[in-house]
Formats: structure tokens, C-alpha cells, sequence
């Protein structure tokens, strides 16, 4: 972990058509009983916010600081079937978290360690969290009988002590413009269109910026050109 980590989710919820990105950034550090903990931030109230967590490499477990005491979030040396006490972002401090999944995944064109943990709460609700290891969370499903909601990890900026690592589904935005046609002015103006798929939620601008390169050949024919569309590499 280090500040400025960050992962970035897509929200679904179910019977609603927008998806929202969400952005989730470690803004400070702070040593608690000469323990390094981060603190998590994000803006958007479904992504947990404000809690103090710590990793610790020679166990492989992810702690959750809560009311002065730490919690197991995720314990990548447990097998599959284990059952432990932990601390759910959204449900508290549970014991009754089972290891429903583990095994290693191509992720990010990556072979990381997935492991998933389920819980169940009270009124018929439940949650899965996937977890990377060195990720951290991969995607989180919660259901109970009103609502069920999920994201997925889009984007992820992770340093640690092999340097700076950048994850990436690899979405892009796409240009549609309509190509010049015969002018005698030197002055050209080019209209276009710049789309992303994570951009239909109106409250994030998730592209920074964009770039389009164009040029004339001597000869070249230019009269009848369609509107065209191009994917930013």
C-alpha cells in the first residue's frame, strides 16, 4: 500500500439503465503501535470511506481498523471452504465469512490470486467481495430483497516496492468526426464527437483529454467523404 494508490469501479444496479465510475484514492498514512495503516477515500457513499487498513506481507492478511481493534478483511493463506471472523465494509464485524473461491486468474493480462469471501446478514441479504492479492478488491455483489448492486474494478494505479503499477480493462474512447472536404480557406474546422463506455453517467467526466492527428496528401481525393470513427490507442 502507499498514498495515492487508486481504483477506479463501475457501479451496476439492477433496474437502472447509467452506470457510474467510482473513484477510490489512499490519501494519507498514519502509525498506530509502530503499524503503517492508509486511509481510503472516495466521494461516492456506496464505496467504503474514512476506514484505516494495513497489510501485512508475512501473514498475507488485510486488516480493517475499527473502533481501535483490528479486523481480518481478507486472509489470503486460508482454503476454500474456511470459515472466519471478519469485518465487512457494509455489514460490520460478521463471523460467519466463508472462502468461497480461490484460485489463480488472468486479470489485467496478469495471473493474479482471486479469492472470494461470502456472508450472509439478517432480512435475506448477503455479499460476496473478490479479492486480488497486491489489488486488492476486484469486484463486490450485494443483494437482499429491494436492491441488488455490484462494481467491477476498471482502472487500478498501484505503487508498491517493484515500482509503479497500472491496470487497465483496457475500454477506450472513440473520435467521430466528419473528414474535410474541398476548401479553398486555410483555416479547417474539424467537429467532433468523443465518447467513452464509461461516460453515459453524466456526473463523471471520465476522459482527460484526447488527441487527433490529421494531414492532406497532394492529389489525394477528397470530395464525398462519410463521417468517420476511430478507437484512441
Amino acid at each position: 500500500m502507499a498514498i495515492g494508490n487508486a481504483w477506479q469501479y463501475k457501479l451496476n444496479i439492477w433496474g437502472f439503465a447509467n452506470e457510474s465510475v467510482m473513484t477510490q484514492v489512499i490519501t494519507s498514512d498514519t502509525t498506530i503501535n509502530s503499524k503503517k495503516y492508509y486511509n481510503l477515500s472516495s466521494s461516492n457513499p456506496l464505496l467504503y470511506s474514512g476506514y484505516w487498513l494495513r497489510y501485512d506481507d508475512s501473514l498475507r492478511i488485510l486488516y480493517v481498523r475499527y473502533r481501535d481493534s483490528d479486523y481480518v478483511n481478507m486472509n489470503f493463506k486460508l482454503n476454500l471452504n474456511d470459515q472466519f471472523s471478519g469485518f465487512s465494509f457494509l455489514g460490520g464485524v460478521r463471523n460467519n465469512f466463508y472462502v468461497t473461491n480461490k484460485h489463480r486468474i488472468s486479470v489485467f493480462d496478469t495471473t493474479l490470486y482471486l479469492m472470494s469471501s461470502y456472508t450472509s446478514y439478517p432480512y435475506s441479504e448477503s455479499c460476496t467481495e473478490n479479492y486480488i492479492e497486491n489489488i486488492e478488491h476486484l469486484s463486490f455483489h450485494f443483494l437482499n430483497q429491494n436492491v441488488s448492486y455490484s462494481y467491477n474494478l476498471v482502472r487500478a494505479f498501484i505503487h508498491d516496492q517493484k515500482g509503479n503499477h497500472y491496470y487497465s480493462d483496457k475500454q477506450k474512447p472513440t473520435i467521430t468526426f466528419s473528414p474535410v472536404t474541398a476548401t479553398s480557406s486555410l483555416a479547417v474546422k474539424f467537429d467532433c464527437l468523443v465518447k467513452h463506455p464509461y461516460e453515459d453517467d453524466q456526473l463523471t467526466n471520465f476522459i482527460d483529454s484526447v488527441s487527433l492527428y490529421s494531414y492532406y496528401s497532394n492529389g489525394s481525393y477528397i470530395a464525398g467523404n462519410q463521417v468517420r470513427q476511430g478507437v484512441l490507442l
